[in-house]
């Protein structure tokens, strides 16, 4: 279930979000808070500690800091 749930919610969202990236130039918020989502509640059930999940939220946080700055940028 839990393998479903990672191979079916990941590429998903991703080929969601880039097809909508291709027609609008838009990725909806909602895209993202369902990977999020989908990122807290399989973690676990995956066997990822808690702080292996701090660390890939650190990381994701970064990434997304990043990107923000460079849109604030207008790069």
């Amino acid at each position: 279930m839990t393998e479903a749930a990672i191979f079916v919610v990941f590429p998903l969202c991703l080929a969601i979000a880039a097809f909508s990236d291709l027609f609008t130039m838009t990725i909806p918020n909602r895209v993202s808070a369902i990977l999020l989502g989908a990122f807290v509640l399989v973690a676990p059930l995956a066997g990822l500690g808690l702080a292996g999940m701090g660390v890939h939220l650190l990381a994701g946080l970064a990434v997304f800091a990043a990107c923000f700055a460079l849109f604030a940028l207008n790069i």
